[in-house]
């Protein structure tokens, strides 16, 4: 809500597309991105989003002292993982400001998934003056971050947040694409229990819910409530054993396990979600991606 990343992935579609760029190009080799920025972006105190900030925060995820636990998509860039461990300088690094509105990434090699990832947070472009006397560029636990004091490049700008309770966020009057915004505001509540966040739900205190009990999915799901919707997630669930311990540290152990464990029984009686079954690591439906031949249960073999 507070930020615009430079891509984002379409709600209806599921296409990536450009949020804070005309366009952008590559190298032939797919070793270099050039991105062109839009220029009527705005940051929530009027500022203009110029790509100093989008070179900026890139930098600040990439500093030691704030180190992204996202680390690894920054991984193909030139010299990007070095500078996390302060082996060399930023100037060395394969991110590069060309003028107010281009900036650019080269990488070590090439990495297809480069511009998908450009929708993670890690990629946000920073407010550059406002940050400084937080001494947020290279902390995250500063005031900076606070309602009135965080400036966003969003739809949204930060106006209350009560810990453990709920968090405010009013329209951004400088927003580039204001007339598209439906909402004035949006309200965040902080729920840890799930039964009690849908107890809230269905009492109005909240209009919508991003979970539900797994006791009620089950049901819910069998008697089609038109109120719930079940969308894709690409995630794998899996078991981790401890390869050091008998008797899974006998591969034919593991093997014999991965051959008699009942997927479908799991998703449809134990997590109630009716999720796909999982036989290979990588979900299908990923654009480029050719599943391999998986393996199907097998008693007689384990």
């Amino acid at each position: 809500s507070i930020y615009d990343p430079l891509m984002r992935y379409d709600p209806r579609t599921g296409n990536i597309e450009p949020v804070s760029i005309t366009h952008y190009t590559a190298s032939e080799n797919g070793k270099s991105y050039t991105f062109h920025l839009i220029k009527d972006a705005r940051w929530s105190n009027g500022d203009p989003v110029v790509a100093a900030d989008w070179v900026a925060g890139f930098r600040r995820a990439l500093r030691p002292e704030v180190s992204t636990p996202y680390i690894f998509y920054f991984n193909s860039i030139i010299n990007a993982e070095k500078y996390n461990l302060g082996e060399v300088e930023w100037e060395e690094v394969g991110i590069k400001l060309i003028d107010d509105y281009t900036f650019e990434v080269k990488m070590n090699t090439p990495k297809l998934f480069f511009i998908t990832s450009l929708s993670q947070t890690c990629f946000y472009p920073i407010h550059r003056a406002s940050m400084e006397p937080f001494g947020a560029e290279t902390s995250i636990a500063t005031d900076y971050f606070q309602a009135d004091n965080l400036v966003g490049n969003g739809p949204f700008v930060l106006t209350e947040w009560v810990p453990d309770d709920r968090l405010v966020a009013e329209r951004n009057p400088y927003y580039h694409n204001r007339d598209e915004m439906l909402l004035d505001n949006i309200g965040y509540r902080a729920i840890e229990n799930i039964d009690s966040e849908l107890r809230a739900y269905e009492t109005g205190a909240i209009h919508k819910t991003s979970e539900i009990p797994k006791a009620k999915l089950r049901t819910f799901r069998e008697t089609g409530r038109e109120d719930m919707r079940a969308d894709a997630l690409y995630g794998t669930y899996y078991y981790r054993f401890n390869l050091n311990r008998p008797p899974l540290d006998d591969r034919r152990v593991r093997q014999a396990l991965a051959y008699t464990i009942d997927r479908f029984e799991i998703v449809n009686f134990v997590t109630n979600g009716g999720q796909p079954d999982a036989n290979t690591f990588v979900p299908p439906q990923i654009a480029g991606y050719t599943q391999p031949e998986s393996f199907e249960e097998d008693i007689e073999e384990a």
